[in-house]
């Protein structure tokens, strides 16, 4: 129907126009008879606007004409939608173009920037020598010594302690170290004597056990070892970890007394001297203030006695370092 109607419309445009359209100017005699003659030129009849229409009156082809007119309207609207779509698909298109092409670009950068760092890494390698990673310093025994024994409150606070494991029930928590400690010393100290002295009993058993292990480690250990173990101990004693004196092998000797030592250990032998001292740092300090108050002559027989012992250990030190390279030497070929 939509069809006929469009049809119907655009024969009634052609006829208005044809009607409308102003007449030709009059043309000469010979020339109107010529086209007269013509019969395939001869002007037909114009049928009348009024004979056009649907035969159903004026509604139906008003009618007939909005909904030509709105299909019309419709096709309009379906092609500005799919110019606009079409437009944002373009532009999206070109959105993403442009943010690959930023990180190619930022990519690109990156690159270039790792490469620059690795070529100054390494002409910093070629103007400088290689730096030297420094270690930390080692500050745990590789060899594994023995234990040393516990003494008695030790001993008694170890064993404080398993009591209150064995006495835990199911969820209860141990109480701290500290805890434990404030409630065993004065037990402790309020111990009956056959107590403590089976306390000191067993301190003596586990010190000569100690004794008989440490010997038997320390006959094991070659003079590189104990060079190592030395340097832990140092390391420790400096950092205030432990007070553990170096070790020495079996015939080595030992380094000779400083002045003021060979002065302490005479003072400290003194009964007179020492009368009424039994603390050591008051011994120590009452020590030191009369080595100061000693004059540079008095003083020169302590000093003389240290430079000839030490002569003798230098001496009897490279005697015995030549014997360990030997025993060495001899272990490794064997």
């Amino acid at each position: 129907m939509g069809v006929n109607i469009v049809k119907r419309l655009a024969g009634l445009s052609i006829i208005t126009r044809s009607v409308l359209r102003p007449a030709p100017a009059p043309l000469a005699h010979s020339t109107a008879r010529h086209f007269a003659s013509s019969s395939h030129l001869a002007i037909r009849p114009t049928p009348s606007p009024l004979a056009i229409g649907s035969g159903k009156g004026g509604k139906a082809d008003k009618s007939a004409a909005a909904a030509a007119k709105k299909l019309k309207d419709k096709a309009a609207t379906l092609k500005v939608k799919e110019k606009e779509k079409a437009k944002k698909d373009k532009e999206k298109a070109k959105e993403k173009e442009k943010k690959e092409k930023a990180k190619l670009k930022e990519k690109e950068k990156k690159l270039k920037l790792k490469e620059k760092e690795k070529e100054k890494r390494k002409a910093r390698r070629v103007a400088s020598p290689k730096a030297k990673v420094v270690k930390k310093p080692k500050t745990k025994s590789s060899l594994h010594p023995p234990k040393a024994p516990s003494n008695a409150w030790q001993l008694y606070l170890s064993d404080c302690i398993a009591a209150k494991k064995s006495e835990l029930k199911e969820g209860e928590k141990l109480p701290s170290a500290a805890a434990i400690t404030r409630t065993a010393a004065p037990e402790y100290r309020n111990l009956a004597p056959s107590a403590k002295a089976d306390l000191l009993a067993r301190f003596q058993r586990e010190k000569e056990e100690f004794t008989v292990k440490y010997a038997e480690w320390k006959a094991n250990l070659t003079p590189d070892m104990i060079k190592e173990e030395n340097l832990v101990r140092f390391r420790r004693r400096k950092l205030g970890l432990s007070r553990q004196a170096n070790l020495h092998a079996t015939g080595e000797p030992k380094r000779p007394w400083t002045p003021f030592m060979r002065y302490s250990m005479e003072k400290r032998a003194d009964s007179e001297f020492m009368a009424g001292l039994s603390d050591i740092k008051e011994q120590s300090k009452k020590i030191a203030a009369a080595w100061r108050e000693l004059t540079d002559y008095e003083r020169q027989k302590y000093v003389d006695a240290h430079a000839e012992a030490k002569i003798k250990y230098i001496e009897e030190k490279k005697k015995f370092d030549q014997e360990q390279a030997e025993k060495a030497m001899d272990s490794a070929k064997a």
